[in-house]
């Protein structure tokens, strides 16, 4: 069976459930079937066809790809939704993934990451996306999966292991639920449906984001307004591990303390600043290193600036191309200038 799921080979699949294969027989790490089949990895340059593509050689399975025929045709069978790899992976994170990985557009893609931020999701470049209109049967199987009692709050472990050599893009960082990934994906609907059955906004991963903080960096309003709605922490001071580059010096380092306000500032959405600031969101609170969010988005634009002139090289005509970026701080410059004189100190 897991060689028919590995080759896409429905045919085959189908052949061995009707001679009465057991559907739900786990691999040593408790990989079964269903997710072997949606959390699949294929090698870049192969045409995905579900029910029809090659196996990945070994070395060169980079891309993620669900393979939504031949999971729901193992759900028709009798394929358990509750079940956890050794890496803490269930069908639920594959399924969300697939939603990512629909939704997603090219714009969001640099790098090979998306938003080059660590912090979201490792999708791979544009090449590997899968088709947009796959995205109504990823969510079809999000579905079946809440309905058969698929936890939207189940913690990753590690990163996804390989064969030796084997390099592979580990899509969410250790300890995401499901409902992390739903966040990334900035698709509304997957939201909606893992909040009915339990997701918690307030989960904290390993590299210190919830996902509604994950949903701020991601930069969707609808979305970030439907983790307030379910009881989001407006208050809650964060202490990501990712770091964030000095604009002067050759150094990057964390932030401790961050307010979501801070987070919304790195993420450079005014919509969401304006949003978050009309929930009662403080502007004036500074974090670890004693940032203010506008101090904070400041030194960014900052960096960027110093990223364009360093990339000219001393060229006086690109030199005078370099355009510093200013709508984060001015953004937040206006919403501070609406505010009664006695809130507008920084405060700890």
């Amino acid at each position: 069976m897991f060689f028919a799921v590995q080759k896409h080979d429905a045919d085959s699949a189908r052949l061995l459930l009707n001679a009465g294969v057991d559907v739900n027989k786990p691999a040593a790490d408790g990989t079964t079937p269903l997710l072997a089949a949606l959390y699949h990895w294929d090698q870049p340059s192969t045409v995905f066809i579900p029910g029809k593509g090659a196996p990945a050689q070994a070395g060169t399975s980079q891309a993620l790809h669900a393979d939504l025929t031949m999971a729901r045709l193992l759900l028709e069978h009798g394929a358990t939704a509750q079940v956890v790899d050794g890496a803490g992976y269930t069908p639920l994170h594959a399924a969300a993934l697939a939603v990512a990985n629909a939704a997603i557009g090219p714009e969001f893609r640099k790098g090979g990451g998306y938003r080059g931020n660590a912090a979201l999701l490792s999708l791979g470049p544009e090449k590997n996306r899968a088709p947009a209109d796959s995205l109504p049967e990823a969510l079809a199987i999000v579905g079946l999966l809440l309905d058969r009692g698929a936890d939207p709050n189940q913690q990753t472990i590690y990163p996804t292991p390989g064969p030796a050599g084997d390099v592979r893009i580990n899509p969410a960082p250790p300890g995401s639920s499901p409902f992390h990934i739903a966040a990334a994906s900035t698709n509304l609907s997957v939201v909606k449906m893992l909040a009915d059955k339990g997701g918690n906004p307030n989960l904290l991963r390993k590299d210190g984001h919830t996902p509604f903080s994950v949903a701020v960096m991601a930069g969707n309003l609808d979305v970030v307004k439907e983790m307030v709605a379910r009881g989001a922490d407006l208050n809650r001071r964060y202490n990501p591990a990712h770091k964030i580059p000095d604009p002067v010096k050759a150094i990057s380092l964390t932030r401790q303390a961050q307010t979501i306000m801070h987070i919304a500032a790195l993420g450079g959405s005014l919509p969401i600043m304006e949003y978050l600031h009309s929930q009662g969101v403080p502007l004036d609170l500074k974090n670890s290193m004693g940032e203010t969010p506008l101090e904070l988005a400041d030194s960014q634009e900052r960096y960027q600036e110093a990223i364009q002139r360093e990339a000219a090289d001393g060229d006086p005509e690109k030199l005078r191309a370099v355009v510093r970026k200013t709508a984060t701080t001015d953004g937040i410059r206006k919403l501070l200038a609406n505010l009664p004189d006695a809130q507008k100190e920084p405060k700890p």
